[in-house]
């Protein structure tokens, strides 16, 4: 399910929700959250100049990523009082997307 013209649910959630609840899981997702990401990869592209892929969960397109959103009870890194537990954080990875490298968060974050 496409949230925006960057990310889709599955990148929010762990597959294990994804699997119970579906679309419907999308409840459990700050839409804050998400348009803020979509903002920051926004910025980011402007500031650089260069387009910029961001991953946050990757397991649906096969890869090993499905904690850096949601966190739920009984899953890894689940803390009950974290925003990640109330859908209102994300651990992304931003990479640009003609060469691959990895941007270091603390360039993100310092721009």
């Amino acid at each position: 399910m496409k949230l925006n013209e960057r990310f889709a649910l599955q990148e929010y959630v762990p597959k294990s929700v994804f699997q119970k609840h579906g679309e419907r899981a999308v409840r459990f997702i700050s839409t804050a959250l998400i348009e803020a990401d979509l903002q920051l990869l926004k910025d980011l592209e402007e500031d650089y100049g260069r387009e910029i892929s961001c991953t946050i969960n990757n397991w649906s397109f096969g890869g090993d990523r499905q904690y850096s959103g949601l966190r739920v009870q009984g899953e890894p890194y689940f803390k009950e009082h974290s925003m990640h537990s109330m859908g209102s954080a994300s651990d992304k990875l931003f990479r640009f997307k003609d060469t691959g490298a990895v941007i270091p968060t603390k360039d993100v974050y310092a721009l």
